[in-house]
């Protein structure tokens, strides 16, 4: 769940961000090699993508989504963010373009994709990936995209 002290975090970790960038450009600690000076100002972009994504996958819907899961006759076992390899076997390009990644950031405060392992109730194990959202009313949609069964 994303709350406004998370957005608070996120907008103070992009001032850091920004201030360290432009501060490691005036510094000019190479005056001569200019690929290097490009170098020191993309170590804070890269330090703030590595901590937005750990603390985004920090984040555990499964609470939120129990009483759902419950109402399939699911019950949430453990849930994780998707891997690298995961992401892409999923990855839509055009959510990612124009139009519709704007307004996504605009219609929703939240949307993620994660992977949960439940068990129904006869006793059969599955691996689920869902698309999770949560509106600006702080209301849960979730979509499950992809069902896999694991036999024992």
């Amino acid at each position: 769940m994303t709350t406004k002290k998370d957005i608070f975090l996120y907008l103070f970790l992009f001032a850091v961000t920004w201030l360290l960038t432009v501060y490691f450009g005036r510094l000019n600690l190479f005056e001569n090699i200019l690929q290097y000076n490009f170098v020191i100002q993309l170590l804070p972009i890269i330090a703030y993508v590595a901590i937005y994504y750990y603390l985004k996958n920090k984040k555990r819907f499964s609470k939120f989504l129990d009483l759902d899961f419950k109402q399939l006759n699911y019950t949430i076992l453990y849930e994780r963010p998707l891997k690298i390899k995961e992401r892409y076997a999923f990855l839509d390009v055009l959510n990612y373009v124009g139009y519709n990644s704007l307004w996504r950031l605009i219609q929703y405060k939240n949307y993620t994709k994660r992977y949960f392992k439940v068990i129904n109730e006869n006793g059969y194990e599955f691996e689920l990936i869902v698309t999770v959202i949560q509106t600006w009313k702080d209301k849960f949609k979730y979509r499950i995209e992809d069902t896999i069964r694991i036999l024992h």
